[in-house]
């Protein structure tokens, strides 16, 4: 759940479009280490400029908002903040996919 949270905080705060590495605003509001936010943020500029997109900036503030969400879900809905829902469904066995895999 931990993954989602920060994935919906970084996909929700690209506010600019001439963003630059490492910019983070609202800083003093940050919960998650700065050591983990640089790592994911770079990574996710990097998948964003191959893609043609411009890179985004961290925006701490919604860290706070995103664990409110994960407490009460529809608390980002009231504030008008788009919220991404990721679903995964297998169809098939674990042992099955173990199996194939090998």
């Amino acid at each position: 759940m931990k993954a989602g949270l920060i994935l919906f905080i970084t996909l929700v705060s690209f506010a600019a479009i001439e963003a630059k590495v490492g910019v983070v605003e609202n800083a003093d509001k940050c919960r998650v280490a700065h050591n983990f936010r640089q790592v994911f943020d770079d990574a996710h500029n990097k998948l964003r400029l191959e893609m043609g997109l411009p890179e985004m900036i961290y925006d701490c503030r919604f860290e706070r908002i995103a664990a409110k969400e994960e407490k009460k879900p529809g608390f980002a809905g009231k504030k008008n903040y788009g919220v991404l829902t990721f679903t995964r469904s297998a169809h098939m066995s674990s042992n099955y996919s173990v199996i194939r895999m090998r």
